[in-house]
């Protein structure tokens, strides 16, 4: 008995090792996922609370120790499933560690960047506040670009948003633990990732707009000091002379030079006429001369300005204050003309470069011998060139305009009391003005990456007001024209009156949209857009514009005509709109008809191509009545009738004998009605009903009334039935 209760307890011991052994095994075959012990979070457990802690962190040291571990789990994982698991997570994983160490940086990034304040001098040279003049202008430059990469950021991000809430529905389905919802975990984590990136870097162009903003405003401040403060010594006024008649030799040497690439150009255009490569590059050079000379010409003018600046401030008595405002309208003339030039040459430039292209696609490079793609190349690199060269001359234009400023506020401070009272009202002027444009041109939104400002607006509201305005004055002239002009029908002139408003409108609606950044330049795209919104909700307006148009166009339809709809509605068309047309029917009630069920639904027009009409006007006259006389009296009786028209080629009344009916002869008047009658049925038909009766009692012609006999029979044997019933007869 022990022997056998001992071998019992020995199975049951062995059975219970065997089963622990098995569970274990079963567990870590079929568990491979076990996450690391240190790891900031489970993959196969995710939710938006855990993603959201992860990136809330209070040191950068933490968000590293952080990253160290999250990666050491992926890497575990990464080989813990299975192959083909692992080639997809192989690139997410990769992407996760870079997008980990760009955060890192930009975290550094943002400790960093700090803009030192500008000092503030107690007087200024003209080179130092020149210099301040270019660092706002520089800044400009640069926080308007940080505001394109704003712009761009924000609609990342809605994107990036969609798709991580996309990512985190297909997480959510996968309900059970498995490599596939591990893959799609670590997947919700790189869009995670991805999108929290980007929302620093949006953060982070933020606090750099607003930090040029500042700084913009601390040079602002310290040039505005700069300019009460300036100073200047006779040797750097000799300086400036100096410069002054250097650049002036190059300048006069530009204008040879430009003079000989003019008469270049003449000859190779002369020589060359089937070569268009030559000839192009020619063109660029000539071009290239031009730029050159307006470069030396600004710089004279740069250099002119800064002297006579110079001379001001040094106070000197021999100057003429008179002949210095001449000097300083007639370099703003010069530098006008130099502006304008500089937008030709950018435009030339760019069709220059645009025009090679074509060349080089009608025959390819491969085809082209040695000496062609070099001549190419020399194109190319002429053009790019001349475009550099236009950006150097439009900044030093900006230097020039600026010191021509301080020269003319300097001779307005140098000036006597009474000019310099005029001058500071004119500078008062000047900066009220300055101030209403800034307001005008601060940015309130935009339209995909275009700036929408308050001028945008109010010239959106202005082209709007000025072509409805326009519209009506061309619409009164023409209905004007036409009424002074005999044999020029209305419904001809109210056509065209439509079409121009409706043309103008068009026109002057793309104008108004062009300015709040809307761009048409791609048609295709413009129309796709149209087609997606007429898909939607402007099919019935659409369709009933072009309805409206199509009424316009074809002659069948117009205002005066008088019709009938299937509905039984009859009356006269008064406007044809863009959504609908208005028709007032006899009883003066005005119906508003959509333009479509017109155009898609059977009309009866009465006046489509003649005013005239016919009527039918039936009547009745006793069995017996000279037939005869009847016709004679009713027709003389409607040719009294106002109605009557009489006129050659239109046949005069007529009585017909329609039918021998139960009651009498029935008869039937056919008169043709004058043009403002027939729009009148009810009056007419009336009018000639009267005169007909009144022309047959007249003539004691009898109007046959309906008889009707009733035979009374009786049930009772005691109350025979009448044998003679026409005596009953009523």
């Amino acid at each position: 008995m022990r022997k056998l209760t001992f071998i019992i307890l020995l199975c049951l011991s062995l059975f219970i090792e065997f089963k622990g052994f098995s569970d274990e095994a079963i567990e870590k075959e079929t568990s491979p996922l076990k996450p690391v012990s240190e790891a900031p979070f489970n993959f196969l457990d995710l939710n938006i609370e855990n993603l959201d802690n992860y990136f809330k962190i209070s040191t950068i040291a933490e968000f590293k120790n952080q990253n160290i571990k999250l990666l050491e789990e992926l890497k575990t994982l990464l080989q813990e499933v299975s192959q083909d698991s692992s080639k997809i997570l192989k690139p997410i994983i990769e992407k996760i560690a870079l997008n980990l160490k760009s955060y890192e940086q930009l975290l550094e990034a943002k400790t960093s960047q700090k803009t030192a304040p500008p000092l503030i001098l107690s007087t200024y040279s003209i080179e130092e506040a020149l210099t301040i003049e270019r660092t706002i202008r520089t800044l400009e430059i640069e926080l308007k670009n940080i505001q394109d990469d704003l712009v761009d950021s924000k609609e990342e991000l809605a994107s990036l948003q969609d798709a991580f809430i996309k990512q985190k529905r297909t997480y959510e389905s996968i309900k059970e633990p498995s490599e596939a919802k591990l893959v799609s975990g670590i997947q919700l984590f790189l869009e995670k990732l991805t999108l929290e990136l980007t929302r620093l870097k949006f953060i982070n162009l933020n606090e750099r707009a607003l930090e040029k903003e500042k700084t913009i405003s601390l040079l602002e401040a310290s040039l505005n000091n700069a300019n009460a403060n300036l100073f200047s010594t006779e040797e750097q006024s000799d300086a400036f002379f100096s410069k002054l008649e250097e650049i002036e030799k190059k300048w006069i040497l530009s204008k040879e030079l430009l003079r000989q690439a003019e008469a270049k150009e003449t000859r190779i255009l002369s020589e060359s006429q089937n070569d268009a490569e030559t000839s192009l590059l020619a063109s660029i050079e000539e071009d290239r001369a031009e730029i050159n000379e307006a470069l030396l010409h600004n710089q004279a003018l740069l250099a002119s300005s800064e002297y006579y600046l110079s001379k001001v401030i040094l106070s000197s008595q021999s100057l003429n204050l008179q002949e210095i405002r001449k000097i300083i309208y007639s370099n703003r003339a010069k530098l006008n003309t130099i502006r304008k030039k500089s937008l030709e040459w950018q435009l030339l430039s760019e069709r220059q470069i645009q025009r090679l292209g074509g060349l080089l696609s009608q025959e390819p490079l491969e085809t082209s011998s040695e000496g062609f793609n070099q001549k190419q190349r020399n194109i190319l690199k002429t053009a790019q060139d001349n475009l550099l060269l236009i950006q150097k001359l439009k900044n030093e234009m900006e230097d020039t305009l600026f010191i021509n400023t301080l020269l003319e506020k300097q001779v307005s401070l140098k000036s006597a009391a009474s000019e310099r009272w005029l001058q500071d009202i004119l500078d008062f002027g000047k900066r009220i003005w300055k101030s209403f444009q800034d307001s005008f041109k601060k940015e309130l939104f935009y339209i995909g990456k275009n700036p929408v400002t308050l001028l945008n607006i109010l010239q959106f509201i202005f082209i709007i007001f000025a072509t409805i305005w326009l519209s009506r004055i061309v619409l009164r002239a023409l209905t004007n024209l036409a009424i002074n002009r005999r044999g020029i029908k209305k419904s001809l002139v109210y056509r065209i009156t439509r079409l121009i408003n409706y043309l103008l409108l068009a026109i002057g609606m793309l104008f108004a949209l062009s300015t709040l950044g809307f761009d048409f330049s791609n048609f295709l795209l413009v129309a796709g857009a149209l087609g997606v919104g007429l898909g939607f909700g402007l099919q019935s307006i659409f369709n009933n514009f072009i309805s409206g148009i199509i009424i316009l166009f074809e002659s069948h339809l117009k205002v005066g005509d008088y019709i009938e709809l299937e509905s039984g509605l009859k009356g006269e068309i008064r406007e044809i709109n863009v959504r609908n047309t208005v028709i007032t029917d006899n009883d003066g009630i005005d119906v508003l008809i959509p333009n479509s069920e017109i155009i898609s639904s059977k009309v009866l027009n009465w006046t489509m191509k003649s005013p005239y009409r016919r009527f039918h006007i039936p009547f009745k006259t006793a069995y017996g009545t000279d037939k005869e006389l009847v016709q004679k009296v009713v027709v003389e009786a409607a040719k009294k009738v106002p109605h009557t028209l009489a006129r050659i080629g239109i046949p005069e009344p007529q009585v017909r004998l329609l039918n021998l009916g139960e009651n009498g002869l029935e008869f039937e008047l056919v008169v043709w009605v004058s043009e403002q009658y027939t729009k009148r049925f009810g009056k007419a038909s009336s009018d000639y009903l009267w005169a007909i009766e009144t022309a047959l009692n007249n003539e004691k012609i009898v109007i046959p009334v309906p008889k009707r006999e009733i035979h009374i029979i009786h049930s009772d044997s005691n109350h025979p039935q009448d044998s003679n019933p026409s005596e009953n007869n009523k």
